[in-house]
């Protein structure tokens, strides 16, 4: 630290004595201290999921084997004569030794302890001084939460902790000078910032020149200011610092400029592509203040770091000539310009702040306030910091956790390819172009001697950005589709084979989708794993790999590639809710390479042609992936969406819709599952815009007129958080929210129309909840019916009660409440006592007709296929078709016999018209009684129809076969008894396209 030329004068101490003893202020300080470390250490525990992380491994195995030449890039085919200073090369080794010992969260762990040892060294400076505690714990946490968007597992992270250090040794002076070039040393072979020591040393000495110059006294560190010296910077400090960058491998080509401050890169075509948009993005927008996406605290510290440094200086202008002055004008001015170098400003913005504001202050100033403010500043801090709430309230990623995860779908592409270069169906010479560096990253550990187009390392592909762009145009991620011509081109040139479709970007990703499936003439799709699509440029006849076919994935023998069946059993329940303390769990979810791929599904099928005569087998792949994706991970609120969705588009976009327009039943089932997986959604996401439209429109169709309204509201209220869509401008958007509102409104009135009908029809109705509830649900308040029925003892209401309310669950998506109810011992031992379950069917020649089911067995299959139970919901079918069989044989053998013996009375009777009036009508009542009770059958089938569609769905083709064939056998003999056969059109078209793939 400097000393000023001129004593400060001191500020007189406060009249009223402080209310804390010497003793107690110590151990509020020692508190303080405590709690910083411990929060600097919680905001870098954090799950790894930084791509390039794979690179470094990668890099760290080759020099491990002797794979590794300096200079020369392993992991593209585009760098041919490019030099590679790979500065990191330190950090690669040792990041693969730890990986490869202990395993991932180690690696994580050590991260943490290495940014605690940072808050440690910057809380440090100030405090040698013997200035408050409070004060330089307040500075320190504002400087740790604002770096801490970019504490991931990098060689930057290192550099963060290498710039603490050198700016600290700097202040301590004397002995520790010798420390800084032999730290510059060990930093230049861990990261390209290394050159940020000599230029924080160069800043002091020039700091110390100019304050000499006015005639002050040389700046002098911190310690040697305390001992009573008068150290200056020795004159062989700065060469030594600059000597010490040479050594390294790569000698004097390591003397360049970080890609962030590289004059090639930002004069590159990537400037201007978005897909590298946050490599090149400044801190001044308004997102992360609030203005969408939620608040973030780290953007509020950087700008509370940025201001208080300004105001700091203002105060002690004597500060602004020093060598800190210097320094922190050049980190504020790269701060200013990109967001990706925050951190290295935090890094001495927070210790020159603290030095700044306690050179002015008096020790005792403000002292209990400031520990109190310090105390519970930390303490909110590390509570935020446990769910992962630094960043937005809405982070998904950022919960405390110590372990390293790569993206699944990546991986999963970067296996198949592996695989496919293995077995030769990727033929010599051919190569692979990622669309997007995280897939290039995942290939260079995952699939090694699998080289790609570009990574992250743009300093190295300047010269190949326009053929990027032009490649990107040509597959959709770019509007310039000028440059499609140029793309095809350099596609041949490169003898590329196989392109994989990533982005972490959705609509990007959806764009591209769209350019494959709408010129099927020009590309072939391959797989499917995820969010990685692989696909390759027609013509694509020098590759072995067969093109992905949907229909023979979803009903063939044959699974296609990657797509195993959904387990039969010991599938996933609903999770149970959440305790309300736990702040981070619905943000857990998880993520897996078969939830991802159930939008990819969704997509393509979107972009289908046909209409209504669309194949369900797309819709199908998207349900059996959603499924294996909750199983991994029942709280992955994305999955449970993807389900919802597939579910949706199976039942109305497909020609399921018009063969199963009869079956009731299906309807019935799908409405549960879909509000089912929706409700899953909102309570693993509240924040799912798209999950409470979909439960909004759900509702409405059943006339749920209230619980339609809660989920418009929250419709309305994020739609006003998120801001304007892509592409859209302000006067759409406030056209959009005005018609979004005039709906809400109208839902209001309707909603309260129906709490005053109930006021006045169920003023005398007090102790009858059953009737109160179906009155609450004619006029469409089922979460009205649904208290009327909660919050009333069972005796009151009865089995008719009971059985209204689990209906009512199941219908509002409340499959934990509903499976809670069904397990009880008096329910699941004696599951008669709900006795039958009347689902109306639909009217037929001017007749109506209806399905009556045990109403347990039908109540326990559909919570156990809309939870994925598929085993459970069999054996629930099961039993309906045995008691259906039973209830059956039951009336059809007495009405058998008593209409044979009518028939052979009429036979005997002779003249009496009259007689054989009456017995003729006596037959036609026994005959219409003996076909309500064959119904059964129909019945029977249609339950055949469900356990064939619930196979299908988890990818058991031939188990829905038979299912199919059991039912069209027990349809055959009825088509001329039956007015109505619900379930055989699906049964048809459905054992068609099995067949059609059985082979």
């Amino acid at each position: 630290m400097e000393v000023l030329t001129q004593p400060t004068p001191a500020i007189a101490p406060a009249q009223s004595a402080p209310s804390l003893s010497p003793r107690a202020g110590k151990r509020v300080d020692f508190l303080l201290k405590l709690f910083t470390v411990a929060f600097a250490f919680l905001a870098a525990s954090f799950t790894a999921t930084n791509s390039d992380l794979w690179l470094h491994l990668a890099t760290g195995r080759l020099i491990s084997t002797g794979g590794y030449a300096f200079g020369v890039d392993p992991f593209s085919y585009t760098t041919e004569g490019v030099y590679w200073a790979n500065h990191a090369w330190l950090f690669d080794l040792i990041l693969y030794g730890i990986y490869q010992a202990v395993g991932g969260t180690a690696v994580v762990f050590l991260k943490a302890l290495g940014v605690t040892a940072l808050a440690g060294v910057m809380l440090g400076l100030p405090l040698r001084t013997g200035g408050p505690v409070w004060l330089g714990v307040g500075c320190t946490l504002l400087a740790i939460l604002a770096m801490s968007p970019r504490l991931l597992v990098q060689p930057q992270c290192l550099s963060l902790i290498m710039l603490g250090l050198c700016f600290s040794l700097v202040h301590v002076g004397g002995r520790a000078y010798k420390a800084i070039p032999i730290l510059i040393a060990l930093w230049v072979n861990l990261d390209g910032w290394f050159l940020l020591g000599p230029l924080v040393v160069a800043l002091f000495v020039l700091g110390e020149r100019l304050m000499g110059r006015h005639g002050g006294r040389p700046l002098q560190a911190v310690g040697a200011a305390l001992r009573g010296g008068t150290h200056t910077f020795p004159t062989w400090l700065l060469p030594a610092c600059l000597a010490a960058c040479l050594l390294s491998p790569h000698n004097f080509r390591a003397l360049v400029l970080p890609p962030e401050l590289s004059p090639a890169v930002w004069s590159s075509e990537f400037r201007d592509d978005p897909r590298f948009a946050g490599f090149f993005a400044h801190p001044w927008r308004l997102a992360p203040f609030g203005r969408t996406g939620g608040y973030s605290l780290a953007a509020w510290a950087n700008l509370v770091l940025f201001a208080g440094g300004l105001a700091s200086f203002a105060w002690n202008r004597r500060a602004i000539v020093s060598g800190r002055g210097f320094v922190w004008l050049l980190f504020a001015a790269l701060a200013a310009w990109q967001t990706r170098l925050i951190p290295f400003f935090a890094v001495v913005a927070g210790p020159i702040l603290a030095l700044n504001l306690q050179e002015r202050m008096n020790a005792g100033s403000f002292l209990r306030a400031g520990r109190i403010a310090a105390l519970f500043g930390s303490l909110a801090l590390i509570v935020l910091a446990w769910p992962g709430w630094l960043q937005s309230v809405y982070a998904r990623d950022r919960a405390l956790a110590w372990n390293v995860v790569p993206d699944p779908s990546l991986v999963r592409a970067a296996n198949g390819l592996r695989e496919w270069r293995e077995g030769g169906a990727l033929p010599a010479g051919s190569r692979v172009f990622t669309t997007h560096p995280d897939g290039a990253h995942h290939l260079a550990w995952f699939a090694p001697g699998e080289r790609s187009f570009l990574d992250s390392r743009l300093q190295l592909f300047t010269s190949v950005a326009s053929e990027n762009r032009a490649v990107g145009g040509l597959l959709g991620f770019l509007p310039d589709r000028d440059a499609s011509v140029r793309g095809e081109r350099i596609l041949r040139d490169r003898q590329v084979a196989v392109v994989v479709l990533q982005d972490p970007d959705r609509q990007a990703l959806g764009a591209a989708l769209r350019t494959v499936a709408e010129s099927p003439d020009r590309w072939s799709l391959l797989r499917v794993d995820g969010t990685a699509v692989a696909v390759s440029f027609n013509p694509a006849g020098s590759l072995a790999v067969p093109q992905f076919d949907a229909e023979r994935a979803a009903f063939g023998s044959s699974r296609g590639p990657g797509l195993p069946e959904v387990p039969f059993a010991g599938g996933p329940s609903v999770p149970e809710p959440d305790p309300w303390w736990n702040l981070a769990a619905h943000r857990q979810g998880g993520r897996s390479w078969e939830a991802d791929a159930s939008p990819v599904f969704l997509r393509f099928f979107e972009l289908q042609q046909g209409g209504s005569e669309r194949s369900p087998a797309l819709p199908l792949l998207a349900i059996r992936t959603a499924r294996l994706g909750i199983a991994a991970h029942p709280r992955a609120d994305d999955a449970w969406l993807a389900l919802a969705r597939a579910y949706l588009l199976r039942g109305r976009g497909s020609w399921e819709a018009t063969a199963g327009s009869n079956l009731s039943l299906l309807r019935y089932l799908q409405h549960v599952q879909v509000v089912a997986a929706l409700s899953q959604t909102v309570v693993r996401n509240p924040d799912s815009a798209a999950a409470h439209e979909l439960l909004a429109g759900a509702f409405g169709e059943r006339q749920l007129f209230d619980l339609q309204l809660y989920h418009r509201r929250e419709q309305q209220r994020l739609a006003n958080r998120a801001g304007p869509v892509p592409g859209e401008t302000a006067d759409a958007r406030a056209e959009r929210l005005a018609r979004l509102a005039e709906v809400v409104a109208q839902l209001e009135r309707t909603v309260q129309d129906g709490e005053n009908r109930f006021l006045v029809h169920t003023h005398s109705l007090a102790g009858n909840p059953l009737e109160r509830a179906r009155i609450a649900r004619e006029l469409g308040l089922g979460n009205k019916a649904l208290d009327a029925l909660r919050k009333s003892h069972p005796d009151l209401y009865g089995v008719d009660g009971l059985r209204f309310l689990i209906d009512l669950l199941l219908q509002t998506g409340q499959i934990y409440d509903a499976s809670i109810l069904l397990e009880r011992d008096e329910l699941s031992r004696h599951p008669d006592a709900l006795m039958t379950l009347n689902l109306p069917g639909s009217a037929t020649d001017g007749r109506t007709w209806g399905y009556s089911l045990p109403a347990y067995h039908w109540f326990e299959f559909c919570r156990c296929a809309a939870s994925g139970q598929y085993e459970r919901a069999e054996a629930a079918l099961d039993r309906i078709r045995d008691r259906l069989l039973q209830e059956e044989r039951s009336e059809t053998a007495p009405l058998t016999s008593a209409l044979a013996f009518q028939l052979a009375c009429e036979s005997g009777l002779s003249g009496n018209a009259i007689a054989r009036m009456h017995a003729q009508l006596r037959r036609e009542i026994l005959v219409e009684r003996l076909k309500q009770a064959r119904f059964m059958s129909v019945e029977r089938a249609d339950i055949h129809v469900l356990g064939g569609l619930l196979h299908l769905e988890r990818g058991a083709a031939a188990a829905a076969d038979a299912e199919f064939e059991r039912a069209l056998a027990i349809y055959g003999p009825l088509e001329k008894i039956s007015p109505v056969l619900p379930g055989q059109p699906l049964a048809i078209r459905h054992r068609e396209a099995i067949r059609r793939y059985a082979k």
